[in-house]
């Protein structure tokens, strides 16, 4: 895992009445197993095994780095409580510790309402305002009419 060359992915499906847990769990399991508990790697190292070096290894140029002219998906997580808590028994609970999960076109609140100091980029908040008024009514944005 801490090999330079190492890269995450998860081949798990979603799709089905018991999907493996790893469709829910692999990205989360990474951040609070192995990032906070085991500490084998840093926070920084393991979002880019997950994001840029596979992008760039399978050759996605504008995908895995945060820029513009990129597309992103995007996971707002708190890397004190982040971890997967997906079972064989149970396997579609989401991720602890995983407030949101914004797509490219689609923002999603995974946990419970509260206040979130998120705001959005200029590119989705011109391209996509309406997705954001209905997905996140209580969070205020910046130039987006209500």
């Amino acid at each position: 895992m801490r090999h330079p060359a190492h890269t995450v992915g998860s081949d798990g499906l979603l799709a089905g009445t018991r999907p493996h847990p790893r469709a829910w769990g692999t990205f989360p399991r990474l951040l609070g197993r192995f990032v906070r508990e085991l500490n084998l790697l840093t926070l920084e190292k393991c979002v880019a095994k997950m994001t840029s070096r596979p992008a760039r290894r399978i050759g996605l140029t504008t995908r895995g780095l945060i820029k513009p002219g990129h597309q992103a998906d995007l996971a707002l997580f708190d890397p004190e409580t982040v971890g997967d808590v997906a079972t064989y028994d149970n396997p579609r609970p989401q991720p602890s510790g995983i407030p949101f999960v914004m797509g490219t076109w689609v923002i999603k609140r995974v946990g419970p309402p509260a206040p979130c100091p998120v705001v959005p980029s200029v590119g989705l908040a011109e391209k996509a305002p309406v997705i954001w008024r209905r997905a996140l009514p209580q969070v205020p944005i910046p130039g987006v009419a209500r």
